[in-house]
């Protein structure tokens, strides 16, 4: 019989592996993966920071409205009670003669009907004399009223003044006292505690003001870290609790 002769196939060799290329490949690979996830927790991050700006500036929106608002209803109820108290009676209200106007029913400057407050204060400038200290408050107004029922927060606020960082609170008095400096720092401690609660993230600033500042009243008030302004007519005088004291912030 003839041989029978198998042909042995041939089996194809595999290329050898570039263990290089490999490493390369890999490495690039996990560079592409890691910038994708850096890329995506930035872009988490931004929407992230981007809610939190919006929320702030709501809630900075809403106290600044409810300021506006107590202001507007103290306006309004005090000229009622001009009003009524105006009906031909010319009295004086304080010790430095300011007077309620009769007939007309309109107050003259007795903003407060208290023998112990300012009853005028110049709004435009006092605003002028803060910005020769460096303050730049562009909106002023008198009399907010806080009367936060849900968190037990009542206060009300003398004199206001605002800017785009800082609130000054103002405590207007004709013969501060003692008494009237530390009830004024109870109340920074009120209104940064509403502050808080409504997201107003601005310095809250203190200050006195007076016609009859006593030298003790004026120390005692510069070391709770209140500015001191002191009234005669139209002008102002304001002394910053600088160098044995320092402003406080709240």
């Amino acid at each position: 019989m003839a041989a029978i002769i198998k042909k042995e196939k041939k089996i194809p060799m595999k290329p050898a592996v570039n263990w290089e290329e490999l490493l390369v490949e890999k490495a690039l690979a996990r560079i592409h993966e890691t910038n994708r996830q850096i890329n995506a927790s930035a872009e988490r991050f931004e929407r992230e920071m981007m809610e939190k700006y919006r929320q702030i500036n709501e809630s900075a929106g809403r106290f600044e409205q409810r300021f506006k608002d107590s202001a507007e209803q103290a306006d309004r109820e005090i000229t009622v009670n001009a009003d009524l108290f105006g009906s031909g009676m010319k009295e004086t209200f304080d010790s430095a003669g300011h007077k309620l106007k009769g007939a007309d029913g309109q107050s003259g400057r007795a903003g407060k009907f208290s023998a112990d407050s300012i009853g005028y204060v110049d709004l435009p400038n006092l605003t002028q004399k803060f910005q020769e200290l460096g303050f730049v408050f562009e909106r002023s107004y008198k009399d907010a009223v806080i009367n936060d029922k849900k968190n037990h927060i009542f206060f009300k606020i003398d004199i206001t003044l605002e800017s785009s960082d800082k609130i000054m609170i103002i405590e207007a008095m004709a013969k501060p006292t003692a008494k009237d400096i530390t009830g004024h720092l109870e109340r920074m401690k009120k209104v940064r505690q509403y502050g808080d609660l409504h997201g107003e993230r601005r310095k809250f600033l203190g200050a006195i003001s007076g016609i009859d500042f006593k030298e003790s009243e004026k120390q005692l008030a510069m070391k709770n870290g209140f500015y001191v302004i002191e009234q005669s007519g139209d002008n102002f005088s304001i002394t910053a609790p600088e160098g044995v004291y320092f402003p406080g912030e709240w």
